[in-house]
């Protein structure tokens, strides 16, 4: 688990995370929203072959500050982290999950349990979660 940060990136543009030796996902790390912008975001990713492929679609400074690390077990799975293949749970502009922009204070219910096939006593998950094309600034 690290913390990614681009910084003076060219223009609008994603940084994604996967590990090394495998296909890179179509989902996003990071995502940039204009030039000399500078973002961060907490990652979780597996590792393949002991590291982590990072591929920008920009040009951009990039900083990779690691936070931890999972271990495996023999012996038990409790509290372990287990990794899934990325899987898109809602997206608000076309569905599946929600259909249309939430609205000024609004929120949502998202069944994550059900919608990516975990086990019922999952007890905590990792979520990438992006917010584009804001009426306003907020949070």
């Amino acid at each position: 688990m690290f913390n990614l940060a681009a910084t003076e990136p060219q223009g609008a543009a994603f940084v994604t995370v996967y590990p090394d030796g495998e296909a890179m996902p179509a989902s996003s790390s990071l995502n940039i929203d204009y030039a000399g912008q500078t973002v961060s975001v907490l990652v979780t990713a597996s590792l393949g072959n002991g590291a982590v492929r990072i591929y920008s679609l920009t040009r951009t400074h990039l900083v990779a500050d690691l936070a931890g690390y999972y271990l495996p077990t023999a012996t038990s799975t409790i509290g372990r982290f287990v990794p899934i293949v990325p899987t898109r749970l809602a997206d608000t502009r076309t569905g599946p999950g929600r259909d249309g922009r939430l609205e000024t204070g609004q929120s949502f219910d998202l069944d994550v349990v059900k919608g990516a096939g975990l086990p019922a006593d999952a007890t905590a998950v990792v979520l990438n979660v992006t917010a584009t094309e804001p009426a306003t600034a907020g949070y």
